[in-house]
């Protein structure tokens, strides 16, 4: 029984190395620092045109949402303010025994959580 079980796990080893060394090869023969050269440069591999005609879909343009050097200043979610407000504890005792407790303060937000707005809803 137990050569089965050693001999299943080296059946299972062999057929997960191997299916992990058979990774595809793009088929125009660029290497993929090519392929990442070519898209840092803004250039864009020829497209093959098909049988069927284009049609024009509107391309969704995230570049407002994406983190870059120059959108990290630039704060594109502004926070909405959340006021601290400050609750004055009176002096107390505590306890069986009566202990003492100094008057102190406490800060707390007025929301639980920061809520954030979306791009051009708050005037800077």
């Amino acid at each position: 029984m137990r050569s089965i079980n050693v001999i299943f796990l080296l059946c299972l080893a062999v057929m997960f190395i191997t299916g992990c060394g058979s990774i595809p090869e793009p088929k125009d023969g660029r290497t993929m620092r090519d392929i990442y050269d070519q898209q840092m440069a803004g250039i864009t591999a020829p497209v093959e045109r098909s049988a069927r005609p284009a049609q024009d879909v509107a391309v969704p343009q995230y570049h407002r949402y994406t983190r870059e050097a120059k959108t990290e200043i630039e704060n594109l979610f502004p926070r909405l303010p959340n006021p601290t407000l400050y609750m004055y504890v009176r002096p107390h005792t505590v306890g069986i025994d009566g202990l003492p407790i100094p008057g102190y303060t406490v800060p707390f937000s007025m929301y639980e959580r920061d809520q954030h707005a979306m791009p051009g809803e708050v005037a800077p």
